[in-house]
């Protein structure tokens, strides 16, 4: 799990065991109940089959489907973290 003050630079002891911290990307923590179902309809990737931990390639698509961004997204728990390339 990623934890970061804001404007702070992840560490390695803001992340979790097993992951790699990578100080080149931004990080963004959905969080809660309906975070899976939030991110479905506005993401490529299937978010609600993604296993706890597991990360995959996704893409953030506009209401015509168009692409924003291309993002990583990774399940843990209630919660979901995206990561992009810096400044997005």
């Amino acid at each position: 799990m990623f934890r970061r003050a804001a404007g702070g630079p992840v560490t390695g002891a803001d992340v979790a065991p097993g992951f790699a911290t990578r100080v080149d990307r931004d990080l963004v923590t959905v969080v809660g109940p309906d975070a899976a179902s939030f991110l479905q309809s506005l993401l490529s990737q299937d978010v609600e089959g993604l296993a706890d931990g597991e990360r995959r390639a996704a893409m953030l698509l506009t209401p015509q489907g168009k692409v924003q961004v291309l993002l990583g997204v990774r399940r843990d728990g209630s919660e979901a973290v995206l990561d992009t390339d810096a400044g997005w």
